[in-house]
């Protein structure tokens, strides 16, 4: 917002400013903010395949920081993430795999996950997100796999772009698990609640462990749900996507499977330290 103040106390300065953000005084096209805007007009405001911001912020992980213990789960620096978005905002597109400058790793990783928690529509889409429940809770494995990779396919194709790429980068991250200690269930537990929204608030946390287990589903089958021959080379219309849903998926109610939750075997809790990773 303009306001100067020195290095030492960046702390101290008020979460909420009264005066105007810089960024908002001098952009009135929409198309020019990244955080908050629709994914799919900010790719295709950028000409690129996936948002700018996730291909940097995930471009100084593999360069930098793909052996840091507790990679994604430990929060930034808030100063260091402030500069990282103000710089994101402003189309300077920074530079963050020079460690001199951005010598906080975790205010990179942080900056990704609020991308992803400021959008609209998620990035699984608040559309197909009951199909994805549905779809994790299913006991026939081939069934599963199959309607799994249907769904992918039917997520817009700067969605589809931007999951393949952060899935594949997320499936190195636990490959590294041994210096990292990040596994696909910890990698999950910080990014299911993150991809994957419910328009109604209050499911969230009914659904808590189903998202946590689609996430883990995908990063230990990513070989499988990505290898995909042919696909459009822009959005479809929402009408296109819906009529193409595989039979499985297609049906509204999930009354009849909610019903089942208390018998469906839960994922652990999600530990107070792993909560502090979704900032």
């Amino acid at each position: 917002c303009n306001v100067n103040c020195h290095s030492k106390c960046m702390y101290s300065v008020p979460q909420n400013c009264s005066r105007k953000n810089s960024v908002e005084s001098n952009v009135s096209d929409d198309s020019r903010y990244m955080f908050g805007n629709d994914l799919i007009k900010q790719v295709q405001a950028e000409k690129g395949k996936i948002p700018l911001v996730v291909e940097k912020c995930i471009e100084s992980v593999e360069a930098r920081g793909m052996d840091y213990e507790g990679i994604y789960r430990k929060s930034g620096g808030v100063g260091q993430m402030r500069q990282i978005q103000l710089a994101f905002e402003k189309a300077e597109t920074p530079n963050l795999i020079d460690e001199e400058k951005w010598n906080d790793i975790c205010a990179v990783t942080s900056v990704l996950k609020q991308y992803f928690r400021e959008l609209p529509n998620p990035l699984f889409t608040y559309e197909l997100h009951s199909k994805f429940m549905e779809a994790i809770m299913m006991a026939d494995s081939t069934e599963q796999m199959q309607t799994m990779t249907q769904l992918i396919q039917m997520l817009p194709i700067e969605n589809f772009n931007t999951l393949k790429y952060l899935m594949l980068h997320l499936h190195r991250v636990q490959e590294g698990q041994k210096e990292n200690l990040m596994t696909c269930k910890n990698l999950a537990v910080i990014f299911g609640p993150t991809l994957l929204r419910h328009k109604e608030e209050n499911r969230d946390l009914l659904e808590m462990t189903y998202k946590i287990g689609v996430i883990e589903f995908i990063l230990n089958n990513v070989d499988k749900l990505f290898i995909i021959k042919t696909l459009p080379s822009k959005s479809l219309p929402e009408e296109h996507r819906k009529a193409h849903l595989p039979p499985v998926a297609k049906g509204e109610d999930l009354s009849a499977v909610f019903a089942n939750y208390a018998s469906i075997s839960a994922l652990p809790a999600v530990p107070p330290r792993e909560n502090a990773g979704y900032i």
